[in-house]
């Protein structure tokens, strides 16, 4: 297992088998989305049995950052 996964292309959404390579307390950071101007940085912290989630989404075309927002998954 893998203490960090970095992905640097974007998918749609991050395949289950990378989340099996993780560690307890691992993390996995990775854009998702469609194209670059709808793609949110997601960072996936893996603790015990649960995931939580943080999105930091970055309008391209403005370069504006919005808000971080935390979710259990």
């Amino acid at each position: 297992p893998f203490d960090r996964i970095i992905l640097t292309a974007a998918p749609r959404q991050v395949p289950e088998e990378l989340f099996g390579q993780l560690s307890q307390d691992g993390i996995l950071v990775a854009p998702i989305g469609k194209s670059s101007h709808e793609q949110v940085l997601v960072r996936y912290r893996k603790t015990g049995k649960e995931w939580t989630s943080e999105n930091h989404r970055v309008d391209h075309r403005s370069r504006e950052s919005k808000n971080i927002q935390i979710t259990n998954i």
